[in-house]
């Protein structure tokens, strides 16, 4: 949906580090089902082991946070469109020895 100069300077997908975790960032695309897991799809490397930690997608505006193999996936939701969703929300991400987050129903 964003404009193709904003989806060209950003990119596809993108691995941020932060407090020794590698977070990947992507849309994500498609229906809704089985977006969870293509997401996580989208970081296995050569070796088809995950290159991430954490995931974090959107598309849906379904609020999610769970574990798939050795991999969190977390879709914060949508401040602003429940369109696909049954309310509005965002997430807060906790990185460290461990991996929390808190899905905040708006």
């Amino acid at each position: 949906m964003d404009p193709d100069e904003l989806r060209q300077e950003l990119g596809e997908r993108r691995v941020l580090e932060f407090a020794g975790r590698r977070v990947g960032l992507i849309h994500g695309w498609g229906a809704p089902g089985d977006l969870p897991r293509r997401a996580r799809e989208a970081f296995l490397g050569e070796d088809k082991k995950p290159s991430v930690d954490v995931v974090v997608f959107g598309h849906s505006h379904r609020a999610l946070f769970e574990r798939l193999g050795d991999v969190w996936l977390l879709n914060p939701g949508s401040p602003t469109d429940r369109f696909f969703a049954p309310f509005r929300s965002l997430a807060l991400l906790e990185l460290g020895e461990e991996i929390q987050a808190e899905i905040v129903q708006l």
